[in-house]
């Protein structure tokens, strides 16, 4: 399922490439200082129900009941998921895996994240990369 998905976004970038030429002539490039623009972020899962016999002895809202959670990169430029990565572990730190993220992204870019990444040695990090960071 992820190659489909990674085609289909492959494609609808191709696709889309004219349309994104003729609106940059007409309107100015966002963060025109930076190679490309993207957000980074990370959610956990909707919490399973307890239903079954192994999950009833978990109170509501506990970690346990948690199937994992998502990080994801967003091309803000064209409008596209970049890459989702599914995390197992709804406790586990982020960051690990928006290491792994950023690795396809341009030297130059601009990242946008929220709080949850907030730390002075990510943002060294980040800085030493070659990428600037809201």
């Amino acid at each position: 399922m992820a190659q489909v998905f990674e085609r289909v976004s492959l494609l609808l970038a191709l696709w889309l490439e004219p349309a994104l030429q003729a609106y940059h002539q007409q309107h100015a490039l966002l963060a025109s200082f930076a190679s490309e623009v993207v957000a980074l972020d990370e959610m956990h899962l909707d919490q399973v129900s307890r239903r079954l016999p192994i999950l009833r002895h978990f109170k509501k809202g506990a970690m346990e009941l948690l199937p994992g959670k998502l990080v994801a990169l967003f091309d803000v430029r064209l409008q596209q998921w970049r890459a989702v990565e599914y995390m197992a572990q709804a406790r586990e730190n982020g960051r690990e895996q928006a290491r792994a993220l950023l690795s396809c992204v341009k030297q130059g870019a601009l990242v946008l994240a929220d709080l949850g990444y907030y730390g002075f040695c990510w943002f060294d990090e980040l800085t030493e990369q070659g990428y600037s960071w809201i």
